[in-house]
């Protein structure tokens, strides 16, 4: 993909933390691979329930960001490039 393409750099993710258990080196949104792939609570470990509440997302700009479980995916899908595929964040209650 042409780095052009990338019309929101700091808004756009290119590398987020992958599961301990996964075999796997990359993330393919499209098969639903975030939910299997991604670690989205890495760091910021509760008292209550003894788990992370989010993880670390590398951005296009090349700028780090801590985001909370479910951030790079809704309301806007970080991971996408196109206005079409972001605006299609997956729906959280």
């Amino acid at each position: 993909m042409d780095e052009s393409m990338v019309t929101e750099p700091s808004e756009t993710i290119v590398f987020g933390e992958k599961s301990k258990t996964s075999g796997h080196f990359h993330m393919d949104f499209n098969t639903y691979d975030d939910l299997i792939q991604l670690d989205q609570t890495r760091h910021g470990n509760s008292v209550k329930t003894g788990r992370g509440v989010g993880s670390n997302y590398a951005m296009t700009d090349g700028s780090v960001r801590f985001l909370k479980f479910g951030k790079s995916l809704a309301p806007v899908n970080l991971w996408a490039v196109t206005p079409t595929a972001r605006n299609l964040g997956l729906v959280t209650k």
